[in-house]
């Protein structure tokens, strides 16, 4: 009975341990664009050696304590131990589940690692586990991702898609909307794309985030491939909408901005944020980032528009954007921690680059480095336009080494 109590006591250990480094990722890991922007997979290089110590040392680890490492990585967005969890649960005689394999594939297709999705698809069959919903939506995205990041051709990538959305239904298992979600942006063509979803919601097919992101992002890839404008596209998007009453939030308010710059229309999208806004969408540091680089993008537009008018009138002519844009960066940046999101202390210091205030781009800059931001490449170039051309310093130094500089 003694010895049952300590083994329970070491099981539990481990799951402490698990738990308490999953609330760390989960609070510190952030996420933009597929980037890690936090040290994550630094924990999880630790949280694997901590694990070989325990099975050195003959402390039992069960499916429980393997799937909860495999979900910090999924969190983590870490591809790289995911096979050395299978490995010691083959070495250790534990059977995975397929909680296990789920949140394998879901890690490796943040990074759309098709081969080894492939690969471990076929051992979860191989071993008896059957696939549910999350599994499908998993290999689903993983193709998206690998899409996106390849530019791989819509046919091919369409194709792929219907090839394991068939899998899911002849499985017997209900697809989400999610799973419809990646075929309409994958559609064919508008009428189809349309087509698939008024299917969804004229089927009871909960409706939500993702069927109308993905009806957007349709648009957008469209758009792109045609060559046509997305403001008669955005028209029939919200008709869409509206008819299968859904409201525009947060996620694809972003995603409409990023297409409204990719097409360089910086009036429209000004325009349409603000309808937006009034329609009760919050602002966020990501949209925030967009918008300055409309300003940016539109004071330069401005400027070079009136070339011939004195500076006294040029200043008045952009006055108004850069208020704005002064505005919105106060708002966030008081009820928001900004240091961990670099683009949008960027954008709002070209924003006073465009308008050719120098000065105002300088003490933007200072206070950049003086509030410690997480600095990327591109702020990085900025900074060094600026003047600042101690920012060769290597990057984890940046930081440090901007304060030091700054301290007269």
């Amino acid at each position: 009975m003694a010895a049952k109590m300590t083994k329970t006591a070491a099981k539990d250990d481990v799951l402490d341990y698990l738990a308490r480094l999953f609330k760390t990722v989960s609070r510190e890991s952030r996420v933009v664009g597929g980037s890690q922007l936090r040290g994550g997979g630094n924990k999880c290089i630790d949280m694997v050696a901590t694990m070989q110590r325990w099975r050195d040392s003959g402390k039992p680890l069960d499916v429980q304590h393997y799937n909860a490492a495999l979900n910090i990585m999924r969190m983590s967005v870490w591809v790289h131990d995911v096979r050395t969890m299978f490995q010691w649960m083959e070495a250790d005689r534990v059977r995975p589940d397929q909680e296990s394999y789920s949140y394998a594939l879901k890690t490796l297709a943040k990074k759309g690692t098709l081969p080894e999705m492939a690969s471990l698809w076929k051992d979860m069959r191989r071993s008896g586990v059957r696939p549910e919903q999350e599994c499908f939506l998993a290999m689903m995205k993983g193709i998206d991702r690998r899409a996106t990041s390849d530019g791989a051709n819509p046919h091919e990538t369409r194709k792929r898609l219907l090839k394991v959305f068939k899998k899911l239904v002849d499985s017997g298992l209900e697809p989400f909307d999610t799973h419809y979600s990646h075929l309409i942006r994958y559609s064919a063509d508008e009428h189809t794309a349309l087509e698939l979803f008024t299917y969804c919601f004229e089927n009871d097919i909960r409706l939500d985030r993702a069927i109308g992101l993905g009806l957007i992002k349709f648009y957008g890839n469209w758009c792109q491939r045609e060559e046509a404008d997305f403001r008669q596209c955005y028209k029939s998007l919200r008709a869409a909408f509206s008819k299968a009453r859904l409201t525009i939030g947060v996620t694809e308010s972003e995603e409409i901005l990023r297409i409204f710059l990719r097409q360089e229309l910086y009036e429209e999208a000004e325009r349409v944020w603000l309808d937006l806004e009034n329609e009760g969408v919050q602002m966020t540091l990501t949209s925030a980032t967009h918008l300055f680089k409309a300003a940016g993008s539109r004071i330069a537009v401005a400027l070079a528009s009136h070339d011939d008018l004195p500076p006294e009138q040029k200043l008045e002519l952009i006055r108004p954007i850069v208020d704005v844009a002064t505005a919105r960066f106060g708002a966030l940046h008081a009820a928001h921690d900004t240091r961990w999101y670099s683009p949008f202390w960027r954008e709002y210091i070209n924003v006073f680059v465009a308008a050719g205030d120098l000065q105002g781009a300088r003490r933007m800059a200072a206070a950049y480095i003086r509030e410690g931001v997480v600095p990327d490449g591109h702020a990085n170039i900025v900074l060094r336009n600026l003047g600042l051309d101690h920012c060769t310093t290597p990057l984890p130094q940046l930081s440090r080494s901007y304060r030091q500089f700054h301290k007269d």
